[in-house]
């Protein structure tokens, strides 16, 4: 045989050598089952950050108005907010998922998801394994 040819045999099994090892070591990542996480115990109190209080003049009338950050942990249920103000609410989803209950009406949310909140009705929460961030503002004359 000659030093060509076994030279290209030895690099042709080094190839297929290098391929069936790489294979081999990645068959176990491939083909072994993710483990399911085990749910998250409720992380701790809701969270309050004040952005604005105070009052805003609109033509010839003074609204209050409150804006307000709430990080909510996984595993809440919150049946309303201590909110600074009760009035008119506009609400968005600002990051994780949430459970609203309004008037009786179940519905779950998406982040970047606005709602409103009538000023006679309460708002309810709850939060499973996510945590989430919500922002309301509400304003009262």
């Amino acid at each position: 045989m000659s030093s060509c040819s076994s030279r290209r045999a030895a690099t042709r099994r080094r190839t297929v050598g290098a391929v069936v090892l790489a294979l081999a070591a990645a068959t176990p990542l491939v083909s072994q089952p993710k483990p399911t996480p085990a749910p998250r115990a409720p992380s701790g109190p809701v969270e309050r950050l004040e952005r604005f209080h105070g009052t805003v003049r609109i033509g010839d009338k003074d609204l209050s108005v409150a804006i307000d950050t709430w990080l909510i942990p996984n595993g809440q249920k919150i049946a309303a907010l201590p909110l600074p103000l009760r009035g008119p609410m506009v609400v968005e989803l600002r990051g994780g998922t949430i459970v609203t209950i309004i008037g009786g009406r179940r519905v779950k949310r998406r982040p970047g998801e606005f709602w409103t909140v009538p000023a006679a009705s309460s708002m309810a929460l709850e939060t499973e394994d996510d945590s989430a961030a919500i922002a309301t503002t509400v304003f009262v004359e």
